[in-house]
């Protein structure tokens, strides 16, 4: 079953998690539905999730301060949703 991990709405300009998918099963990581993530040279739609489901994958998230996250670095294949 996938898992899903929700970023703060709250969350203040600087702020990091990271993320790497550790078994064989879909992680989808939510910005929420004020938040959009920047990944893949454009900035997604509002409260669009992004997902990856190969062991070692992972993505690095930070805040912007406005509510949406910029992913990088990252690497394998992050599908947004």
């Amino acid at each position: 079953a996938a898992a899903t991990a929700t970023l703060p709405q709250d969350a203040v300009n600087g702020d990091t998690f990271r993320f790497c998918v550790m078994a064989a099963q879909e992680l989808r990581i939510d910005p929420g539905a004020a938040g959009a993530i920047y990944i893949n040279g454009a900035k997604q739609t509002d409260d669009a999730y992004i997902s990856a489901d190969d062991e070692g994958e992972h993505v690095t998230l930070t805040a912007d301060g406005n509510g949406d996250w910029v992913a990088g670095p990252y690497n394998g294949t992050w599908t947004v949703v």
